[in-house]
């Protein structure tokens, strides 16, 4: 019952049995666990004296050791760190086959009272230990914690090792890929890009996430349409994926789009650009193309829709003074008006939309079946060579 979860009936029983029975060994065994289940429930109070008791007289070595293990979190968590921590040495000492779970204990206890050196210290040596898997999730609770009090940055760090460490390859992938997030949160791009791509490199479940992790933020940071042929090599590998097929789809209609805009005709950039902008998080490369938009046929009826579009996707100090500038010289222009707010549009600005709106799903239409013909023949260039290498 204990171990199941069930305290307030794991606790009755034991009380019953602590008191019927007249073996000695088994009212001591049955009065520690009344005081780990009074623990495991927070009724620190009543847990002690039975965990003091179990301390005082079990000679059992594997009972004295859980006693000493029970009593050093009681210590821990009610704020008699240094006793508690003299207990989880003495736990340790007792039965060393507690070392991983003492090691926790040191790892919440140093991110809950900012002991940085105790917690990461004890994540070094946790992360090493290939039994200790199944605390995975214990483990990524106390970094969320972590990541709270000190930020994204150092609580990445805490995951460091188990990059190097002989933690079990599944849930030390799991691990990796939550240090991953927390570096992109961080801002620190690069060491996105070495950590996912090392994880990338495996068989796992999680080398496709990590995959998938590298290639958005590839795509948040580049600017040309040629670079997005680096993230869909990436991709490649995990194509069997549905996300990364559904990624990489969206990133071959932005390629085909782009190609088939011209000054003459150049909605299709303005499709790619909220392609790239809503489908790919591209926020540079959306900004780039409605800008070639703008630039490439300055007297579309939608031009300032499109310098709107760039201006709010992302920021630029280097060209965005330049840009509003641009639009103050738009005085007839229905968008720029509309977002002044300065004059009424008279319902232009609701035909505009009309007529975009149909030409933008023209435009996806034909690029789904663009992109659909080309998947199609490159499956056939894939079993003809396969057939071909079979037949040599």
């Amino acid at each position: 019952l204990l171990r199941q979860g069930e305290y307030a009936r794991a606790l009755s029983a034991l009380e019953h049995a602590a008191a019927r029975t007249e073996d000695p060994d088994l009212r001591q065994g049955a009065r520690l666990y009344q005081g780990i289940a009074l623990a495991h429930v927070g009724d620190y109070a009543r847990a002690r004296p039975f965990l003091d008791e179990a301390v005082s007289v079990t000679t059992d070595p594997g009972r004295l050791a859980e006693a000493y293990l029970w009593r050093g979190r009681l210590g821990v968590r009610s704020g008699g760190v240094d006793e508690g921590l003299s207990d989880l040495d003495r736990a340790q000492q007792s039965d060393p086959g507690l070392r991983i779970s003492v090691l926790f204990e040191r790892l919440a206890l140093g991110v809950a009272t900012d002991d940085r050196a105790m917690a990461f210290g004890a994540a070094a040596d946790l992360l090493d230990q290939p039994d200790a898997g199944p605390l995975a999730d214990s483990v990524s609770a106390v970094v969320k914690r972590a990541a709270l009090r000190w930020g994204p940055g150092p609580a990445a760090a805490l995951l460091a090792p188990a990059r190097v460490g002989d933690f079990p390859p599944a849930p030390r992938d799991r691990l990796l890929l939550e240090r991953v997030a927390l570096l992109a949160e961080a801002g620190d791009t690069l060491a996105v890009e070495s950590e996912a791509g090392w994880a990338a490199q495996g068989a796992t479940p999680g080398a496709v996430a990590a995959r998938m992790m590298v290639a958005r933020v590839r795509l948040r940071r580049l600017e040309e349409v040629a670079e997005l042929d680096r993230v869909r090599s990436l991709l490649l590998p995990a194509g069997g994926d549905p996300a990364v097929a559904e990624l990489a789809g969206h990133i071959r209609r932005v390629e085909v789009l782009e190609g088939w805009g011209t000054p003459a005709d150049p909605v299709p950039w303005f499709v790619a650009a909220e392609l790239a902008r809503d489908r790919l998080a591209a926020p540079r490369l959306a900004r780039g193309l409605f800008l070639r938009f703008a630039s490439e046929a300055p007297d579309s009826p939608w031009a300032g829709k499109a310098v709107l579009a760039a201006l709010a996707t992302t920021p630029d100090p280097r060209s965005d003074s330049a840009l509003r500038a641009g639009l103050e010289s738009r005085d007839n222009d229905p968008y720029v008006a509309e977002a002044r707010s300065d004059r009424p549009t008279d319902g232009v600005l609701g035909l505009l939309e009309l007529r975009l709106d149909q030409m933008i799903r023209d435009w996806r239409v034909r690029a789904d079946v663009e992109v659909e013909r080309r998947d199609l023949f490159l499956r056939g260039v894939d079993t003809l060579g396969a057939v071909s290498g079979g037949l040599e």
